[in-house]
C-alpha cells in the first residue's frame, strides 16, 4: 500500500484521533523479510507510540482488542473500547 493511503487509512480508522498525534512514519515503515517485527516488538512500539497520548491501560486495551478482533462479538466492540 503507498503511503499516503497508509496515512489516510490510519487516519480514517482511527478517527484521527492517534494518527495525528504519532509521527506517521513511525506507523508506516515498510515491514521487511529479512527483518520482520516480533509480535512483542510491534506491541512494545505501540505502547511507546500512545505514551502520552492515551493512558496506558487503554492503550493496552486497544492493543489486546486488536489482537483478538476474530473473536470480538462484532466491530462495534472494538470501536467502543477506543473511547476516551
Amino acid at each position: 500500500m503507498h503511503l499516503k493511503h497508509r496515512k489516510a487509512f490510519l487516519q480514517k480508522s482511527l478517527g484521527g484521533l492517534v494518527a495525528t498525534a504519532i509521527p506517521c512514519s513511525a506507523l508506516l515503515a515498510e515491514p521487511r523479510l529479512e527483518n520482520p517485527l516480533t509480535v512483542q516488538a510491534l506491541d512494545e512500539n505501540f505502547l511507546d507510540l500512545t505514551e502520552g497520548i492515551l493512558p496506558r491501560a487503554k492503550s493496552k486495551t486497544i492493543l489486546a482488542n486488536c489482537w483478538r478482533m476474530g473473536e470480538l462479538p462484532c466491530t462495534g466492540s472494538f470501536a467502543k473500547s477506543t473511547t476516551v
